[in-house]
């Protein structure tokens, strides 16, 4: 599996837990729910017997965050690589367009 492709797991599992997380605390300050109700509660959300919104809602908010968290770190990930390819060139004085000699 490639980097970017891990790396995109990794947001999507990061953003699910972080969406649940916000989800399950706001049942429990809100509604005063127990473990036991808060497990009931994310059932019935998640596995609804009528309309699917409180899902679609959830996954929906979670590819969002996934893909905002994704762009910054893609984005940091090319900042990061410039900047060496400034300081290899620093070092090597390049001569060829911007890049280290090989």
């Amino acid at each position: 599996m490639s980097v970017t492709a891990k790396t995109a797991v990794a947001c999507f599992v990061a953003a699910a837990h972080q969406t649940m997380l916000e989800t399950l605390q706001g049942a429990y300050n809100e509604k005063g729910l127990n473990e036991p109700q808060l497990l009931e509660y994310w059932h019935g959300l998640m596995e609804p017997t009528g309309t699917r919104d409180g899902r679609e809602q959830f996954f929906t908010k979670v590819v969002e965050l996934a893909n905002i968290v994704s762009r910054f770190i893609f984005f940091l990930l090319s900042a990061i690589s410039i900047l060496a390819v400034e300081i290899e060139c620093g070092r090597q004085s390049c001569q060829n367009g911007g890049r280290p000699s090989l």
